[in-house]
């Protein structure tokens, strides 16, 4: 069985057969996620004289928003529901209990039977 080898901090160091084989697979899943889902790929048709973009698996924002993609800034809709929320709260502490109870049973279970149905 011949020796294996890998470089660990700049220093060669003999390592099993099992290892070393375990290492280039983990190196070649680091390449393909670091690099190849990012690259576009390139179907060439020698006899049409076409080339054909497959664009790649991983996509900035900035190209999905240059044709034409909104997306909502997330920050926004979250900042507006955490205000709503305690506003919601501070709301609910002025109640007494019996019309905290109304409003649970009329809202919150109305709410959650209407999901439930709807699903």
């Amino acid at each position: 069985m011949s020796k294996k080898y890998t470089i660990k901090n700049g220093l060669t160091v003999e390592v099993s057969g099992e290892l070393h084989e375990y290492l280039k697979k983990s190196d070649r899943k680091i390449r393909y996620i670091e690099k190849d889902l990012k690259r576009n790929k390139y179907k060439i048709d020698m006899e049409e004289e076409t080339v054909t973009v497959i664009a790649s698996r991983e996509d900035s924002l900035n190209r999905l928003m240059d044709i034409g993609k909104d997306y909502p800034q997330q920050s926004s809709d979250f900042q507006e529901s955490v205000i709503e929320k305690i506003m919601l709260e501070q709301a609910l502490e002025k109640l007494n209990e019996k019309e905290k109870y109304l409003i649970v049973q009329l809202f919150y279970f109305a709410e959650a039977s209407a999901h439930w149905q709807r699903n």
